[in-house]
Order: C-alpha cells, then structure tokens, then sequence
C-alpha cells in the first residue's frame, strides 16, 4: 500500500521564514510519536507539518494577552539556553 501525503492546507498566507530552535526532549518524543502514529496508518508526515500545524492550534488560542499568564510564568522555570539567551534584553 503507498503512503499517502497530506495535502497542504487550502489557506497559505505570507512566506516561509527559517527558525531554528531547540525541543526539550518530552517534546523531541513526542513530535516522533505522532510521526510514527502516523506512518503506521500510511500518513507520511514530516516534523516541521507536525510542528506547523500545533503552532496554527495555538494561534487561535491567541497572542500575547491570552498567552502572557502562561508564557511568563514558563520562563521563569528555569534559565534560558542556547544562541537566543539574552537577545531583545537590555
């Protein structure tokens, strides 16, 4: 049986832009899990469609307002790693 792709979304707005960043491992897993979930039903998707689309959920949750509770209180577990430490701070 061949693989099926996902078809890309119907809406495509602006142009994509490069990030790079890095996963805490709980969520390296779990972007592998749904992968192979998927492959096992024939669906071959890659991470970056993975990514994309639970960064699209997130937006209709909404922007700064609705996530600055959270957000905040997420930075403040623990010091900030890697090339981006300290960027936009004065």
């Amino acid at each position: 049986m061949a693989k099926r792709r996902l078809s890309k979304p119907t809406v495509e707005v602006g142009e994509y832009r490069a990030k790079s960043f890095r996963l805490p491992d709980d969520q390296v897993r779990w972007l592998r899990r749904v992968r192979t979930q998927a492959l096992a039903e024939d669906v071959d998707l890659d991470e970056v469609t993975i990514i994309r689309e639970a960064l699209s959920r997130l937006m209709t949750v909404g922007a700064w307002p609705e996530l600055k509770e959270y957000l905040v209180a997420r930075a403040a577990l623990g010091p900030r790693r890697g090339p981006s430490q300290g960027r936009g701070r004065s």
